[in-house]
C-alpha cells in the first residue's frame, strides 16, 4: 500500500499543471482536427492521468448538437485519446496548395462553384494563398472582407511538406477567451501559445501527428499560406477569390437563411 500511495505522489509531482495541459493541448487537439471547432472544457489530474474534456461542433451552427472528446497524458507521456472524426474538409487539408503559386484552372473552378450557389447561401471554405502573406500584408489585402480577430476566420500557418497530413492551424479562440482571441494579433497569440511548450510536449503532440519543430518554425516564419473561414456570404467569397493573392476557394459547406 505504501508503494501504490508513494506512486501516486511521484505522479502528482510530475504530472503536468492542469492549467498548462489545458492550453497547450486545447491548442494541439484544434491543429491537429481543423475539421471542427473545437475547445477544452477543463482538464484535471487523475490517480494517474492529466486529461482534458473537449467540445466540438460544426462551423455552420448547425442543430446536430456537440461532439464530446478527450485527451489523457500519463507521466511516461503516453496520450490517449477519443475525438472527432475525419470530414469532408480532411481530403482538402491532405491536398492544400496554399503558398505554391498560381492556379488558374483551379481558381476557374471555384468561380463556377460559387456563382452557382443559391442566393443567401453562407459557407465554410478553405482559400488556398498564391504566395504566404504575413499578418501586415493580410490585414492589408484583405482589408474589410476578411476578419482574422473574429472567430470566423483562421490561418494556416504552413504548407504541406513531407511527412506533414494537414498544413499547421491556428484558431486562438480554440486556447483564449473571446475578449482575447478576438481583440489579440493570431500570430502574436500563436507565439504566446508556443512559448507554453515544453521539450516534453514533443512527445504528446507526435501523437497528434504534430512536429513541435514545424510549429516553432512556423512561429518564426510568421506567415499565412491560406485561411479557413465560416459563416461567409457567397458574394463576399466571390470578390475575394477574385484578388490575384488568392489561388482558389474550395467549399466545405453550405447553408442558406431565409
Amino acid at each position: 500500500m505504501a508503494n501504490v500511495i508513494l506512486a501516486i505522489e511521484i505522479f502528482h509531482f510530475l504530472a503536468d499543471e492542469p492549467e498548462r495541459f489545458r492550453e497547450v493541448y486545447a491548442g494541439a487537439v484544434q491543429m491537429a482536427h481543423p475539421e471542427h471547432r473545437l475547445i477544452g472544457s477543463g482538464a484535471s489530474i487523475g490517480l494517474t492521468s492529466t486529461s482534458l474534456e473537449v467540445l466540438a461542433d460544426e462551423y455552420s451552427g448547425s442543430e446536430m448538437g456537440f461532439l464530446y472528446g478527450s485527451v489523457s497524458m500519463t507521466v511516461p507521456r503516453y496520450l490517449s485519446k477519443s475525438l472527432p472524426s475525419d470530414t469532408k474538409m480532411t481530403g482538402m487539408l491532405q491536398s492544400f496548395n496554399g503558398g505554391h503559386g498560381v492556379d488558374h484552372g483551379a481558381k476557374t473552378q471555384a468561380r463556377h462553384e460559387l456563382t452557382n450557389l443559391v442566393e443567401n447561401t453562407f459557407a465554410t471554405a478553405v482559400i488556398e494563398l498564391t504566395e504566404p502573406l504575413d499578418e501586415q500584408q493580410l490585414d492589408t489585402t484583405f482589408a474589410d472582407l476578411v476578419h482574422t480577430k473574429t472567430d470566423t476566420s483562421f490561418l494556416f500557418l504552413s504548407g504541406l511538406e513531407a511527412g506533414m497530413k494537414k498544413p499547421i492551424f491556428w484558431r486562438p479562440c480554440a486556447v483564449y477567451r473571446a475578449d482575447v482571441c478576438e481583440g489579440t494579433s493570431s500570430l502574436e497569440l500563436y507565439r504566446q501559445w508556443m512559448s507554453r511548450l515544453s521539450w516534453l510536449d514533443s512527445i504528446g503532440f507526435a501523437q497528434l501527428g504534430l512536429n513541435v519543430n514545424r510549429l516553432r518554425e512556423a512561429a518564426r516564419e510568421g506567415r499565412a499560406y491560406g485561411l479557413l473561414v465560416s459563416g461567409y456570404p457567397q458574394p463576399w467569397l466571390l470578390e475575394i477569390l477574385n484578388m490575384p493573392a488568392v489561388r482558389t476557394i474550395r467549399i466545405v459547406e453550405t447553408w442558406t437563411i431565409g
